[in-house]
């Protein structure tokens, strides 16, 4: 137990060239490569969807303490230069999250 508590007191913000796996949550199931912070806001570029995340520090932070947010690895140079260009592509550097796509399925 106290090797993941030495882990987790290193991990306490996003880093770039990472990736990090959301384990529940609107986003459970998709990977997180860290992208930029904006506005107070972390912003993500999620896998395999592409979908650019824009998530607050307060969320950001309470999914790392609850584990929710796990780092995978860092990505080599190449994948995350790949990433970059998919994020670019997307225009989307600012803004915020108004249409979540949620992995739960609706009843309508």
């Amino acid at each position: 137990m106290k090797l993941l508590d030495g882990i987790a007191k290193i991990f306490k913000h996003p880093k770039r060239k990472y990736v990090y796996a959301v384990t529940d949550g609107d986003y459970m199931g998709e990977f997180l490569v860290y992208m930029e912070q904006y506005n107070g806001k972390y912003v993500f570029l999620s896998l395999p969807d592409l979908h650019v995340r824009h998530i607050s520090d307060d969320d950001v932070q309470s999914a790392i303490k609850s584990n929710v947010l796990d780092v995978v690895e860092k990505l080599p140079s190449e994948v995350y230069s790949v990433c970059c260009t998919q994020y670019r592509d997307r225009g989307e550097t600012t803004g915020t999250d108004e249409n979540v796509h949620s992995n739960t399925p609706s009843d309508t």
